[in-house]
């Protein structure tokens, strides 16, 4: 797989990083639990799709309805042992289709910055967003661990950036192991560019583009596009 173009930094610059702004976004959430109670939300508008359950019985808690009938993409996780040896600086771009917009998406979503330290064994992730600590993300053996804002936006999901994330950058021997039995992974490669699909009933739901310059990652049954690219 080609390697992004990154702004390298040094791995302890971003590991100390990384733990202030975990420790920063846990602080905010504390004194944000002490303010008061906000108003309840808008009940889901009728004749608006069912969620769909997870394996477990649970409801899928996704703010916007699937715009693919109501079939969201696997949440899948490859082994975090066959993490790959990354030190990242990027930007996080997050664009809903028309599709997702109707169904309750949100219109925008702010740039998110993200620091990203992995090895195998491990990933930590911090993300800011117009100057403050918004999300913190660690991924070990143990399982996965996060500290989030209230102002994120709920659709920006822990479980869902590492599907993402590691469908671009983990080897894809390893993906392919990790996703449901009734899926394909197809990886091609055109040009500078690899190419890598899951399909379901002959469709891609998930397709990543990589180049060494930009990620853009294309999610047709939830209705969004995420660009990774350097920080600049």
């Amino acid at each position: 797989m080609h390697s992004p173009l990154i702004a390298r930094r040094s791995l302890a610059a971003l590991l100390l990083a990384l733990s202030l702004t975990g420790c920063s976004v846990l602080r905010r959430e504390s004194e944000e639990a002490g303010k008061p109670a906000q108003p309840p939300q808008k009940k889901r508008p009728a004749g608006a799709k069912k969620r769909p359950a997870k394996p477990d019985g649970k409801t899928e808690a996704l703010p916007h309805a699937p715009v693919d009938d109501g079939a969201l993409a696997p949440v899948f996780r490859p082994s975090i042992a066959d993490a790959p040896k990354l030190t990242l600086d990027q930007q996080i771009r997050i664009r809903f289709h028309e599709k997702a917009l109707r169904s309750g998406a949100p219109k925008s979503v702010t740039v998110l910055r993200a620091l990203v330290v992995s090895d195998p064994g491990l990933l930590r992730a911090a993300f800011t967003a117009m100057g403050m600590n918004v999300w913190a993300i660690t991924w070990n053996q143990k399982g996965v661990e996060e500290s989030r804002s209230p102002r994120l936006p709920a659709e920006v999901k822990a479980d869902r950036f590492i599907r993402d994330f590691a469908f671009a950058f983990w080897p894809a021997e390893s993906v392919k192991k990790s996703i449901p039995s009734e899926l394909d992974l197809i990886v091609t490669n055109r040009g500078d560019a690899e190419i890598r699909a899951l399909i379901r009933n002959q469709a891609p739901i998930l397709r990543a583009v990589i180049t060494r310059t930009l990620i853009t990652i294309m999610n047709a049954p939830e209705g969004y596009t995420l660009d990774i690219e350097a920080a600049r």
